[in-house]
């Protein structure tokens, strides 16, 4: 009986714990990718950030 409870308890917090680790890993890829454009963005012309950054508004 214990043993059957269990599974059915791991089968029901299952799902909670699989969105979760998605919603995690999703946020984790947006972060790698915005931080990544940034670069990429800065590298390709870091005279027109410096630029706008001097620049007073």
């Amino acid at each position: 009986m214990n043993r059957s409870r269990n599974i059915v308890d791991r089968r029901r917090t299952h799902p909670m714990h699989a969105l979760g680790r998605t919603v995690m890993v999703v946020l984790l890829l947006n972060l790698a990718v915005l931080v990544a454009i940034v670069a990429f963005n800065t590298l390709r012309k870091p005279s027109q950030q410096i630029r706008a950054a001097a620049s007073p508004p």
